[in-house]
């Protein structure tokens, strides 16, 4: 079993793979495909999101992996990909403003300092990218297909939603067990927040850093904004 090593070339080519798919496969789309016909890429990206989480789950159950403590959807991507199939089916911007949060900012943070330690050919190794990889790229093609984008309320939003979201994932890890969020100890593999120090001083660190992601991810918006309505003015030259 060849090991996970982070930012090694495999690493590399995967997160390289994930951005040229995120930005060019939404242009096309939004330029080449009709509206009655883009229904049917929703559908299908959709199956795929769930497609591969139900997968994981089927893989944990065979080499009885499975278990509470670290198989329940209560990390945010894992919140991200049960929503993000309702939100391509409806088009939903009150979902959008906050997975685009999620997906942008969190999926963002796993695809950096991935928590796997398998490499290439590991099912592993290509289920962790594909599933991070389909939440960055569903977040960038509601963005640019349907012209979504978020304002400075949905910055609100999603960052009370996740503080508010704590409290009930660390009693689901007290029941289970569990590190969903990675609030009762340090992923095991290496990540930023080996520099915060130890449990629980951590803690204060990371959700700062998290907001300061959010804020990172929010910075295009305005250039899009701009860059938008300067089209939409030239269009009616």
């Amino acid at each position: 079993m060849n090991p996970f090593i982070l930012f090694g070339r495999e690493h590399l080519s995967a997160i390289g793979l994930i951005i040229l798919a995120s930005i060019f496969i939404p242009v096309y789309v939004k330029k080449h495909v009709p509206e009655e016909k883009e229904y049917y890429i929703r559908l299908v990206l959709g199956i795929l999101i769930w497609g591969q989480e139900i997968s994981l789950n089927v893989y944990r159950v065979i080499y009885q992996e499975w278990d509470f403590s670290n198989s329940l959807p209560f990390h945010l991507c894992g919140f991200a990909i049960l929503m993000l199939p309702v939100m391509l089916y409806k088009k939903s911007y009150a979902l959008y403003e906050i997975l685009y949060f999620w997906g942008l900012a969190g999926a963002t943070q796993a695809l950096l300092t991935p928590n796997i330690d398998v490499g290439i050919p590991h099912y592993r190794f290509f289920q962790f990218f594909v599933s991070h990889g389909l939440i960055v790229f569903t977040v960038m093609y509601a963005t640019v297909v349907w012209n979504y984008l978020p304002t400075l309320r949905s910055l609100a939003k999603a960052s009370v939603l996740t503080l508010f979201l704590l409290i009930p994932i660390g009693l689901i890890n007290i029941l289970t067990h569990g590190n969903y969020f990675f609030i009762a100890h340090k992923p095991e593999t290496a990540s930023v927040l080996d520099y915060f120090g130890p449990w629980p001083l951590y803690l204060l660190p990371m959700i700062g850093m998290g907001v300061i992601m959010f804020l990172v991810v929010y910075t295009p918006v305005g250039f899009l904004k701009r860059k938008r309505k300067k089209v939409l003015t030239l269009d009616k030259l």
